[in-house]
């Protein structure tokens, strides 16, 4: 077998992909607009450095609900050596952060801010002398201050639905976070164990 994994750690999501390459381990998924791809991190216990992508289906999230871990191939997964199954080959998403994003680092506020922004309208978000701005065009600016950006006097500016937004900071407030934007590229909200891709909206 060329990984095994500690299947406690993997979320129970269906319509995913188990993406095993390069010495790691995610879960990838996609929403069904297609516009928002959650990335989580999964810890390997061992590999070989083979690339692998494992479509997760109804039979496979009930075996990792009810064994603690699981070694995989080219085409079999193995439960504790107890259930044996061929899976269904997934896609693999290449899903790398470009050269030249903004980069800004910071705690993001508590649910009862987040409460206060307007959901499914659209939202303009920048990264701009030490704060990430949520501008909404109604006569509300949010200023979330970071502890660090990488370019304090560049404008990285994306139009998104809030809604998409408010889930992932309300899902995540109060953790630290990687907040990556790039002109016409998707923005990543990065947290120790997941990464958030969503999709700006069409001008």
């Amino acid at each position: 077998m060329f990984y095994f994994l500690d299947m406690r750690n993997i979320p129970k999501l269906s319509n995913s992909n188990l993406i095993l390459q390069n010495q790691k381990a995610v879960l990838q998924t996609i929403d069904d607009n297609n516009i928002k791809i959650v990335e989580y991190k999964i810890p390997i216990i061992s590999n070989k450095n083979e690339e692998i992508a494992i479509k997760i289906d109804d039979f496979i999230i009930d075996c990792f609900n009810t064994f603690r871990y699981a070694s995989f191939d080219r085409k079999i997964i193995n439960f504790e050596n107890q259930v044996q199954y061929e899976y269904e080959e997934g896609d693999i998403m290449e899903l790398e952060i470009p050269d030249g994003s903004i980069l800004g680092v910071l705690v993001i506020p508590d649910e009862k801010v987040i409460d206060l922004i307007e959901s499914g309208i659209s939202i303009r978000i920048s990264l701009f002398k030490k704060y990430l701005i949520l501008d909404d065009d109604c006569g509300k600016i949010f200023k979330f201050k970071t502890t660090f950006i990488s370019n304090q006097e560049t404008v990285q500016e994306q139009t998104f639905n809030s809604k998409d937004i408010i889930e992932v900071l309300k899902n995540n407030s109060n953790k630290l976070c990687k907040v990556h934007i790039l002109q016409d590229f998707p923005i990543c909200f990065e947290f120790d164990d997941h990464r958030i891709f969503i999709s700006p909206l069409d001008d």
